[in-house]
């Protein structure tokens, strides 16, 4: 018996599946509020997700390969181009500026038109406004000079970028403008082709720039360099060497600032943004990478100064008194430098689920919001709300309900049967089973239920043979034992199967208290409440043991009226106090107190009925 046992509290506490009771209000206003919120969260909860991708793990591109070059542009371009500051430099003049005084005279082609500077990165310099000053501040030149450079705008600046991303030690992507293939593996070993890189050039709004006729380049393309001028990559960025950078930033009044970036200098900045999805779901996979660029403008003081050495004839213009004198130079100018950015994302299971999970929490905040107001903030309803939500289990309390319960299914039996319960039904008392002709068989039972269904019989929802199938399968289950017909025990047993307290808890609680577990007997208050209550009713039958304890008993013939209150001892030497009526009157609950006080009158009448009903047996 003890395998089965521990089996069936096994199958009844871990085989099962629990699921929440749910109490539906029937209220339209309520019921609106509470879709049009749920219907708003869902609504942010998807935007949300697929805006952000939530799914996915997001890794940074690092630079890779990135380089800046420049060439000179043809001179038939540059000579057929006259710039305005070559023509009149006296309209950029300037006295307020605290770094430089802007007073150019003229326009030169420098030494050196572009100057490369690695040492922080790929970068290059544009110098467009040159002074330069002589150590001897000779009376011939006048000490120093100040000049624009001849066409700076033309000065071709090619870029070849590049992005490597290392998702774990044995997987890195790297891919280049200058390659027609992107390369992912082991950075010291094998490493495999992977999809293109594609370029695109965009102005500052994200729509299409061309350079040279071109907005996006392939791989093959790409690999001789992206080359374009300098007047249309800052076409671009929507300006040119003669904007004013005050139109650029944000309170530039309070800044000493020239009017023109050409005699100020700015940077101005490759903006890369590699884009690339990569993802272990095939529908989702991606080999191509696009890299988008921008072209950012920062306005700023950009002054550069060097010094060399430079011959400078003496006064006369003696070839042997040619002296090298020493000369610094200041110059503003463009820095062009590149900014790496962009993000590759991965497919993350951890990621997908921490979003299911949020999603989940997000969606259940209307509903606890509702609940809420309904349960607390409607008053008297609130209160029927509440009641209907939760179930009070007192059980002390609710075996009273459950044996009226009982009493009433039992009673229902015996109208099924067409009887009512009596001695004779037992054979005379020579056994302890009742009649056949008194207990529910399979027959009587097709015939009770065929009047309920017999409506959907004729309108073909279910035939008879369906219908006898289902009441042999349901007599089947309500006859535990398999004798053929269901006894009352059996149909009660069925009957309060749903509820809290079965017959059985009622033989453990008010049965033997040798099966009362330690931790119930201190800390149950039901068993303090029913030790209680059972002193109290010991009180009213001073004489009676527990275990013979009958609410209905039957005096003999004769009997002396109960005797005073004394004290009883149960069978497990426990003294239990006798109390009289009045005693339990004023001890006990205004409830119980009249329920006792009734029970003493009824004791008290079937006792004189029965003493006059042996005084007329005996006179007859």
């Amino acid at each position: 018996r003890m395998p089965c046992r521990a089996w069936h509290f096994v199958e009844e506490e871990y085989l099962g599946v629990s699921i929440p009771r749910i109490a539906i209000i029937q209220n339209k206003k309520l019921g609106g509020v509470l879709r049009t919120l749920q219907l708003t969260v869902f609504t942010y909860v998807i935007a949300w997700g697929f805006l952000n991708e939530e799914w996915t793990e997001i890794y940074q591109p690092t630079p890779y390969q990135q380089s800046l070059w420049s060439r000179e542009p043809e001179r038939k371009n540059m000579q057929a181009k006259a710039r305005r500051p070559c023509q009149n430099p006296w309209s950029y003049w300037q006295n307020s500026s605290s770094l430089l005084q802007i007073k150019p005279t003229s326009c030169k082609a420098p030494k050196d038109a572009v100057v490369h500077d690695d040492t922080y990165g790929p970068t290059l310099f544009v110098p467009t406004l040159i002074q330069t000053e002589f150590s001897d501040n000779s009376t011939l030149l006048g000490g120093s000079e100040q000049y624009f450079t001849a066409n700076p705008e033309q000065q071709r600046i090619i870029l070849f970028h590049g992005f490597q991303v290392e998702f774990d030690k044995d997987d890195v992507k790297q891919g280049s403008s200058a390659s027609a293939h992107i390369t992912e593996g082991r950075l010291d070993g094998e490493r495999r082709p992977s999809g293109q890189l594609i370029t695109v050039l965009q102005n500052k709004n994200g729509d299409p720039c061309e350079i040279g006729g071109k907005s996006e380049w392939t791989p093959q393309e790409s690999q001789i360099g992206i080359d374009g001028a300098l007047s249309d990559w800052l076409s671009c960025a929507g300006i040119s060497l003669d904007t004013d950078p005050r139109s650029l930033l944000p309170n530039a009044e309070h800044l000493n600032l020239a009017p023109h970036l050409r005699t100020m200098g700015f940077t101005m900045q490759f903006d890369l943004n590699y884009q690339h999805y990569r993802s272990g779901l095939s529908f989702l996979t991606s080999e191509t990478v696009v890299c988008f660029i921008r072209i950012r403008i920062i306005p700023n003081w950009r002054l550069r100064t060097w010094t060399d050495s430079l011959p400078v004839p003496s006064i006369g213009g003696v070839a042997d008194r040619l002296k090298p004198k020493h000369t610094t130079h200041y110059s503003t100018g463009v820095l062009v430098d590149i900014r790496t950015g962009g993000e590759f994302r991965t497919f993350d299971f951890t990621k997908a689920l921490k979003f299911l999970v949020s999603c989940t929490v997000l969606l259940q905040m209307p509903g606890f919001l509702v609940r809420f107001v309904a349960l607390f903030g409607f008053g008297s309803t609130s209160q029927m709300y509440r009641r209907a939500r939760r179930q009070r289990l007192n059980i002390y309390h609710d075996f009273h309900a459950t044996i009226a319960r009982i009493l009433s299914f039992q009673m229902t039996y015996y109208a099924l049967c067409g009887s009512t319960p009596q001695i004779e039904d037992t054979d005379q008392g020579r056994s302890n089973y009742p009649m056949v002709k008194h207990l529910l068989t399979v027959d009587r039972i097709e015939e009770r239920l065929h009047i309920v269904f017999k409506p959907f019989i004729h309108s073909g929802d279910m035939d008879g043979a369906e219908f006898t199938q289902m009441v042999h399968l349901l007599f089947r289950h309500l006859d535990a034992d398999h004798d053929g017909y269901i006894t009352c025990p059996e149909f009660v047993n069925s009957c309060i199967k749903q509820d809290n307290i079965q017959i059985q808890d009622a033989v453990d609680f008010f049965g033997s208290e040798k099966k009362v577990a330690l931790l119930q007997r201190l800390m149950d208050t039901s068993m303090d409440r029913r030790r209680e209550s059972m002193v109290r009713v010991y009180g009213s039958y001073p004489d009676a043991e527990p275990e013979s304890l009958e609410v209905t008993s039957r005096q003999p013939a004769g009997s002396p009226a109960p005797s005073a209150p004394s004290s009883v001892r149960s069978n497990h030497g426990t003294d239990v106090a006798a109390v009289s009526p009045s005693a339990v009157h004023d001890s006990c609950p205004p409830a119980d107190a009249e329920a006792f006080a009734q029970l003493h009158r009824d004791q008290q009448q079937q006792q004189q009925h029965q003493h006059q009903h042996q005084q007329q047996q005996q006179q007859q």
